[in-house]
């Protein structure tokens, strides 16, 4: 069924992006969030737009001037870089509209960071070879997720993407928007009312308000860990006085120690593990926490397969829910997949509910509690 599939991406043309990295001449297309972290990731580089082109917002960001599509000059549209900084909506979609008004050179933010600037960002990023192993180890992914049509579906999407930098969509399998975590269809009706939540990369809370409204704020406990101070402090502010939520700014690994950390990558988002940062933060392992969750959520800017590594034994001893990001490194292909399948009585599942390979998520699945979600509210 699948096989077909991925011999047409093994078998496809790589793209080739060196023609457009010699332009030095950026313009961003987007003035929301990614577009903000984009002009701050430049910025690390030396490298400053020229502009911002936005439908509908207006001013300025750091001195960078947004403009309308109507006010591109026509000299830029033929020699300047257009940056797509939306993944909210098809790339297709983007880079067709971008063109249609006349402008001849456009890449994905994600992609240029990715070759330009790997180590402060990666989610752009993509293979230019595959070995014959690493199409084996795909295969398998496939086969675990070949139980559920909208995983294998969005995997292979995901592939085109990784492997190709090329949107291939299947419309009977959209692209889960606004439905991550527990509005994903294999999650939305496991929750029961004394779940135990580990949410590794709390950020600024939106995975545990998403949480407590879920499970109607009947759970039993939230353990919450996010290293960036700025929000680490906001989490404070905001959930604190909740004897049932219990905060930490430690950064989990798979061991206890010490690690170099990057804070405020791109204006506060994508804090990091980043040895070339001098601020220095504790880290933990899951494992050492000596906790019962019954979910485990990963979004840990590419350090998911180690949190998982130093969460074997809570794996096996609790069979937790588990919510691991794929974008941000290459363990996403299918390391982490393997990881999760190799569980004991696992089933596997991927959605994505962004564009361009963003917010791609495995989500495993303990037999046991499908089983116990079932009997609950089949009472």
């Amino acid at each position: 069924m699948f096989l077909d599939k991925l011999e047409s991406i093994f078998n496809d043309e790589t793209k080739d992006f060196s023609s457009l990295l010699e332009i030095k001449d950026i313009v961003l297309y987007g003035a929301g969030s990614l577009g903000e972290m984009a002009i701050n990731i430049l910025k690390e580089i030396n490298v400053k737009p020229k502009y911002i082109i936005d439908k509908s917002k207006k001013g300025c960001i750091e001195n960078i001037n947004i403009i309308t599509p109507n006010e591109i000059k026509e000299n830029d549209k033929n020699n300047d870089l257009f940056l797509n900084c939306i993944s909210t909506i098809s790339r297709n979609e983007i880079e067709n509209y971008l063109k249609e008004l006349g402008c001849k050179n456009i890449m994905h933010f994600y992609n240029y960071a990715y070759i330009k600037c790997p180590k402060l960002l990666s989610n752009g990023w993509f293979l230019d070879k595959i070995s014959k192993y690493e199409q084996k180890e795909i295969e398998k992914v496939c086969e675990a997720l070949s139980h559920d049509e909208l995983s294998l579906n969005h995997y292979i999407q995901f592939l085109w993407e990784k492997l190709k930098v090329k949107e291939v969509i299947n419309k009977d399998f959209p692209v889960l928007s606004r439905r991550k975590y527990f509005l994903s269809p294999c999650i939305e009706n496991q929750l029961t009312d004394n779940e135990i939540l580990l949410d590794c990369g709390a950020d600024l809370g939106q995975t545990i308000n998403k949480f407590i409204e879920k499970t109607n704020n009947k759970f039993n406990k939230i353990y919450a860990f996010e290293p960036n101070s700025k929000a680490y402090k906001y989490l404070k502010d905001h959930f604190g006085n909740d004897e049932r939520i219990l905060l930490s700014d430690k950064v989990i690994n798979d061991k206890n120690g010490l690690v170099n950390f990057k804070e405020d990558i791109g204006g506060g988002m994508a804090s990091k593990i980043f040895e070339e940062s001098d601020n220095i933060k504790e880290s933990i392992s899951i494992d050492s926490l000596n906790i019962n969750p019954t979910i485990i959520k990963l979004h840990i800017e590419g350090n998911e397969l180690n949190a998982l590594l130093g969460a074997v034994k809570t794996i096996k001893k609790y069979r937790p829910l588990i919510m691991v990001f794929a974008d941000h490194n290459k363990d996403g292909l299918y390391k982490i997949a393997k990881f999760l399948y190799s569980l004991p009585d696992y089933k596997l599942y991927f959605n994505l509910h962004d564009y361009v390979g963003n917010t791609a998520i495995f989500y495993a699945i303990s037999n046991y509690k499908q089983i116990y979600t079932f009997l609950k509210h089949d009472k």
